[in-house]
């Protein structure tokens, strides 16, 4: 039974949570939404530069990345004959904080691969990472591109901002760029650079989409992009019609567990298949496909959904409390879940 008295962590009003979920996802006319990989959270995206002292947000929208994410700095052109290019970064930051200033002399690779293509040369000297992209036409037609991608990968919320600097000639050339961009193996992830004079954000499945392009004339400046995952809290009911909800963790069989439609949230939204308790997932009813039941066990009027859960979960011996996970189903934008209820372990004589 649930315990009126706690609260669902980390939650909003429900109100203003379902707005803030529906907000993003009517208000940014450039959405996108992607299956690809082993992606299991939506996130909002959000492209910003620096201009005047102060971030600047240039484009933001929901997609869903998988968990492989890596950070590449890029200096490229892409047409055969060109003008030479010059980019400098400097101070690559991430949520935990610097992750390179480019000042040992050489590029660390315990940090970074790099990558080189037709002349492009990379250096680190003086306090940055140095890259050239010379002059002139390419033996394979298919331009020059010279760079860094992170070994590690980024994972959950993150924030990544890059210093960078132009050459002079580099807003007169066509058809070249300097980017930070976040992407996976397979290219799946987002953008945002300087191209001919312009910033410019990207979602990288889709080449020729540009979500927002803005003219700029700065050589000099700070590029960065967020991720912010959206997690959809919700009500659940341990056991319901009994309180307090005690466990016993060496019984076989299920726990009932109750998604709770209110005011703001329909239980029927969740898809049961991907619900789990303390990692624990539901149960299938028999040989069915099926997860889970729906009932009114609060008894407001409003339909919730239930699932039973194997008795399976390595509980701690000081537990107070479990934590149900999931996702909305895909018609409902797949948005994660998460909802909390208290417990108290008995022994088996209880």
């Amino acid at each position: 039974m649930r315990n009126t008295t706690a609260s669902i962590k980390s939650a909003p009003s429900r109100t203003n949570r379902r707005k803030i979920i529906r907000l993003l996802v009517v208000a940014t006319v450039l959405i996108m939404q992607f299956i690809h990989g082993t992606a299991t959270a939506t996130e909002s995206l959000i492209t910003t530069y620096y201009w005047d002292g102060g971030w600047v947000e240039h484009a933001s929208w929901t997609t869903t990345l998988s968990e492989d994410q890596h950070i590449q700095i890029l200096a490229w052109s892409w047409q055969p004959e060109f003008s030479p290019l010059h980019v400098q970064f400097d101070n690559v930051i991430t949520s935990d904080g610097l992750l390179d200033d480019f000042d040992d002399g050489t590029i660390n690779t315990s940090i970074w691969i790099t990558a080189e293509s037709e002349g492009a040369a990379l250096e680190e000297t003086g306090g940055v990472l140095d890259i050239d992209v010379p002059t002139g036409p390419t033996s394979t037609g298919e331009g020059r591109c010279g760079g860094v991608t992170s070994k590690d990968t980024l994972h959950g919320n993150w924030d990544v901002q890059v210093d960078f600097s132009l050459n002079a000639e580099y807003h007169v050339t066509p058809n070249t760029s300097a980017s930070l961009c976040i992407k996976d193996q397979s290219d799946h992830g987002v953008d945002i650079w300087i191209h001919s004079g312009h910033y410019v954000s990207r979602d990288l499945l889709q080449m020729t989409h540009h979500i927002a392009e803005t003219p700029t004339d700065h050589l000099a400046g700070k590029l960065r992009i967020t991720r912010t995952i959206i997690i959809v809290a919700v009500e659940i009911d341990i056991k319901p019609g009994s309180y307090p909800n005690s466990i016993n963790p060496k019984a076989r069989g299920v726990i009932p567990v109750a998604i709770l439609t209110t005011e703001d949230f329909d239980a029927i939204e969740v898809d049961p298949s991907t619900v789990a308790l303390e990692g624990v997932l539901a149960k299938e009813k028999g040989k069915s496909g099926k997860y889970g039941s729906v009932e009114d066990v609060d008894a407001d009027g409003d339909l919730d959904l239930v699932v039973q859960i194997p008795n399976t979960i390595d509980w701690a011996d000081d537990v107070t409390e479990a934590t149900l996970t999931g996702n909305l189903r895909a018609k409902y934008e797949g948005y994660p879940i998460e909802g909390s209820d208290s417990v108290r372990l008995v022994p088996p004589e209880e």
